[in-house]
C-alpha cells in the first residue's frame, strides 16, 4: 500500500508544470538596488558608481556632512560623530571599541525591502565604525544585502591601517563582503598621481561589485 502511494504521489509530482530556474531567483533580482555609502571615501565610490548605475537608489551615511555638492537624488543621512579618544594635546581618533545604539535613521533605512550594496573606506572614522554596526544589523535581520570596502595606502599612515584592519578582521567572517587593498591597485599602476590613485580605487571598488554579480 505504502509503495502504491508513493507511487501516485510521484506521478502527480511530474504532472506538475516544470518553474523555469529564472523564477527562483526573481524575488532577489526585483528587489530595488539600494546602494549606501558610508563616511567620506564610501560617499566618494558611490558617486563614481552612480555614473555606471543608473537605475538604483542613493544614499550616504555621514556625520556633520555638507551635502550641498550631493546629487538631489541621492539621500543623505546625518549621524552622530563616533566617540573619540584624545591621545595628548592634538591627536583624536574614533574609539572603536565603544557601543552604541543602533540609529532609528538607519533602522527606517534597512526596513524597505531593498537589496543594500553597502560601500566604505576603512580606516578613517565614519566608515570604519559604522560599517561594523550595520554589518550587524543587515545579518541579525537576515536582510539582503552586500559589503564592499577599500584598505587604506601603506602612505596613509600606521593608525590609519590599524583602524581598518580592527573592523576589517570582523567583517572578515561575513561572505556578503567583499574588500579591496588600494596599495595593490596603486602597485599596478605606479604612474599615478595621489588623486589619480584614489580615482582608480573608487573605479576598482565598481569593478569588484560588477565581478561579484557576474
Amino acid at each position: 500500500m505504502k509503495r502504491r502511494n508513493a507511487i501516485k504521489n510521484m506521478m502527480l509530482i511530474s504532472a506538475l508544470p516544470l518553474i523555469p530556474i529564472e523564477l527562483f531567483a526573481l524575488n532577489k533580482a526585483s528587489k530595488p538596488i539600494h546602494f549606501v555609502a558610508v563616511g567620506d571615501a564610501g560617499t566618494r565610490i558611490l558617486e563614481y558608481i552612480k555614473q555606471k548605475e543608473k537605475s538604483a537608489l542613493y544614499t550616504t551615511v555621514n556625520f556633520l556632512c555638507d551635502d550641498t555638492d550631493l546629487a538631489d537624488d541621492i539621500n543623505s543621512i546625518i549621524l552622530n560623530q563616533p566617540v573619540h579618544k584624545k591621545y595628548g594635546k592634538h591627536i583624536i581618533i574614533p574609539d572603536l571599541t565603544a557601543k552604541c545604539d543602533f540609529p532609528e535613521e538607519l533602522v527606517k533605512l534597512f526596513s524597505t525591502g531593498h537589496r543594500y550594496i553597502i560601500v566604505a573606506g576603512l580606516g578613517g572614522s565614519t566608515g570604519t565604525y559604522w560599517t561594523k554596526y550595520i554589518q550587524k544589523h543587515l545579518a541579525n535581520n537576515h536582510l539582503d544585502y552586500e559589503i564592499y570596502c577599500s584598505l587604506p595606502f601603506r602612505f596613509e599612515g600606521k593608525t590609519q591601517r590599524e583602524r581598518a584592519m580592527f573592523a576589517h578582521k570582523d567583517l572578515l567572517d561575513d561572505k556578503h563582503y567583499y574588500f579591496l587593498e588600494l596599495e595593490e591597485t596603486r602597485q599596478k599602476h605606479q604612474q599615478l598621481q595621489l588623486v589619480e590613485a584614489f580615482y582608480m580605487g573608487d573605479i576598482s571598488i565598481h569593478q569588484l561589485y560588477k565581478k561579484s554579480q557576474a
